[in-house]
């Protein structure tokens, strides 16, 4: 259930085609979730100011449910902070990312909340 989104002020036509993709790999093996669990959202082309400038700039939001904490974050930012400041061309001090911990009631997949498919699973 990880979600990861980046908003950026940087057109599409500057988001390399396969950065969705390598971004989905690179953290299902960083957060040890299986990839087919993730939400990879891009968006592009947004009205976006970082410390008063219209330089290119991002915001990301690591969401999990589990495997968020001081620990992890540092080691989740020294991954995906090269990686964004490389694959978008923005500097690695135009953008924050923000670590979200989440609880199994807060998300639905397939019309039931994660907990209740645990519970299931677990019958």
């Amino acid at each position: 259930m990880p979600i990861l989104r980046v908003e950026t002020n940087l057109p599409a036509s500057a988001v390399p085609e396969t950065f969705a993709k390598e971004l989905s790999e690179l953290a299902a093996n960083m957060i040890g979730k299986p990839e087919k669990a993730f939400c990879i959202i891009l968006h592009p082309d947004r009205m976006m100011l970082f410390g008063g400038s219209k330089e290119p700039c991002a915001f990301v939001n690591v969401s999990s449910i589990g495997k968020i904490g001081p620990v992890e974050n540092q080691t989740y930012a020294s991954v995906l902070t090269p990686f964004i400041s490389e694959k978008l061309k923005i500097a690695s001090d135009r953008f924050y990312i923000q670590f979200l911990c989440r609880e199994p009631d807060d998300i639905s997949k397939d019309g039931r909340t994660i907990a209740e498919h645990r519970r299931a699973a677990a019958l």
